[in-house]
């Protein structure tokens, strides 16, 4: 069982002949003109074909089939992704995609045989056309109430992960959601050969919650759990990237700068430099504002220079400029030291990198 959300369309299965009536077939011919521009990946021409597809449809159909509520569902995903919720300007549009999506679901529920599945899928899915959290955690509540009354811990769990994901990302986040992520990574535990993304996501979101909560003591094993369930993988996973990025700023913390060291290491192998971008650090403090410069009310900045070693260390700082106060470059020098990256790869081995960064002061009244 897979609760996959559907990234514009549902999928139709129509069987149309050339012996439907007139209406059918311009039905037929605008759908496969959607699927082409959604192909295409011209979505604008897409959304057209599907605004003049979806109330023939209801005529072909009839209104209270499940295909007619598909296709108000792709109707609504294909309005999101040109008129993004997140924009002031498209609210009107994404009322209208949740007015499709509640219309879709409605005769979901009336139609016989409907699998609760498909019902939370959909709940779940209209998370993604609206940006009122309100409706959101409304959404969601609904999704896990059917699906806690199933009496089917695998839907239960798969309901739990995702809903969490959408959960988190809102204003309506709270401390007790947490204990739905810990009923789903559970499962997720004790099912993993079933389960093995559902697993991979939620240990993740479980050393996530640890880390917010400064729990780095637990959060540190989940992570290093998230390393290991992708090491037999042949591509570098995100999970894995971001667990040793997380793992090098808990050691750092934690003043264990050579167990960061290994972690730095793999980003590096894992993440070819990027030659026209300063590299990012993956630990950083900020410098102590000069007490000297601050009773001046002097502000400005510091440039320097400095080089990334194998190891992701930092060495051979220097000034190159500063703006505003000379202190402003001892104070960064001092801090930069500190930080850490992941190293330069060359020829698969970690070879040392020239960095260069500005450290700006300034002072709010």
């Amino acid at each position: 069982m897979n609760l996959k959300k559907t990234a514009l369309a549902t999928a139709l299965f129509l069987t149309l002949s050339a012996a439907l009536p007139l209406q059918a077939a311009d039905f037929n011919q605008e759908y496969q003109a959607y699927k082409t521009a959604l192909d295409a990946k011209k979505f604008d021409v897409a959304l057209q074909h599907l605004e003049t597809a979806y109330p023939l449809a209801e005529k072909v159909f009839g209104k209270m089939s499940r295909d007619y509520a598909n296709l108000g569902f792709s109707l609504a995903n294909a309005i999101t992704r040109i008129y993004p919720p997140s924009q002031k300007e498209n609210q009107a549009h994404s009322a209208r995609a949740l007015a499709l999506y509640e219309d879709g679901l409605s005769i979901y529920q009336q139609l016989p045989n409907t699998p609760a599945a498909d019902i939370i899928l959909h709940t779940l899915n209209a998370c993604d056309v609206t940006d009122s959290d309100q409706t959101i955690s409304e959404l969601v509540g609904k999704a896990l109430e059917l699906a806690a009354a199933q009496n089917n811990p695998e839907l239960l769990a798969i309901t739990q992960l995702q809903a969490f994901e959408i959960i988190a990302k809102t204003t309506k986040y709270r401390e007790k959601h947490n204990s739905m992520l810990e009923e789903a990574y559970a499962y997720f535990q004790a099912n993993a050969k079933t389960h093995p993304t559902n697993n991979l996501r939620a240990t993740f979101l479980m050393a996530q919650v640890k880390y917010a909560n400064k729990k780095l003591q637990s959060a540190e094993p989940l992570l290093l759990d998230v390393i290991a369930q992708t090491k037999q993988l042949d591509f570098s996973h995100p999970l894995a990237l971001a667990s040793h990025a997380r793992l090098v700023d808990i050691y750092e913390r934690r003043g264990k700068s050579e167990q960061a060291t290994p972690h730095c290491i793999a980003i590096g192998s894992m993440t070819p430099w990027s030659t026209d971008q300063e590299p990012v650090p993956l630990f950083r403090q900020e410098p102590k504002y000069p007490v000297s410069a601050a009773k001046q009310w002097l502000q400005g900045y510091a440039r320097l220079k400095f080089t990334i070693t194998p190891e992701g260390t930092v060495s051979n700082v220097q000034v190159i400029e500063t703006k505003g106060s000379n202190s402003f470059g001892e104070a960064s020098k001092s801090v930069l030291a500190k930080w850490r990256y992941a190293p330069k790869f060359e020829n698969g081995k970690a070879v040392p990198a020239e960095g260069m960064v500005q450290m700006d002061f300034r002072l709010s009244r």
